[in-house]
């Protein structure tokens, strides 16, 4: 290697960031806690006995197993009991929306089905086991813990006259 092409290459390598991306450019560095001043509460939540229902329009009535949602300030995760292959685990920076569809009720609204949707256009559909009979704290309690720890997701509640 020439005298040249040595001082050439020891000035880009001090000119380029240690961390850098593809051409040159610095790549973000992830705090090791993205969420360390959001408030979030040092607890994870394991909610157990919730049913995952599908997403494709002829299956979407149709449940594709039980099983246990975990909310950590790094992760959402879903484990499937039924089903090993349907289990996920996404960052919660990559949930944009979580909607609650509410039966519309005299006296108040009752939610029974909660759609997580990720920047990304994924979409996961959970209800409480026991949902038919009219019960949601389970995903009551998910979504509280959602709204509490990671705020800039959007919540919403879509009213319907019936859960299908």
């Amino acid at each position: 290697m020439s005298k040249a092409h040595l001082y050439l290459a020891l000035t880009l390598a001090a000119t380029v960031p240690a961390c850098a991306g593809r051409y040159g450019k610095p790549t973000a560095l992830a705090p090791a806690n993205q969420y360390a001043d959001a408030g979030l509460s040092d607890e994870r939540l394991v909610v157990n006995g919730l049913v995952e229902f599908g997403d494709s329009f002829p299956n979407r009535h149709r449940p594709k197993g039980t099983g246990q949602l975990t909310i950590s300030s790094e992760r959402i995760g879903w484990i499937n009991a039924d089903d090993e292959e349907r289990s996920f685990s996404i960052r919660p920076a990559s949930v944009k929306s979580v909607t609650m569809e509410c039966v519309i009720h005299a006296g108040g609204n009752v939610c029974l089905e909660m759609d997580i949707e990720t920047v990304t256009g994924l979409a996961y559909h959970f209800r409480d086991i026991d949902w038919a009979g009219g019960y949601n704290d389970r995903i009551r309690n998910a979504s509280d813990h959602l709204k509490q720890d990671f705020p800039r997701i959007v919540f919403a509640e879509k009213a319907v006259d019936e859960i299908k």
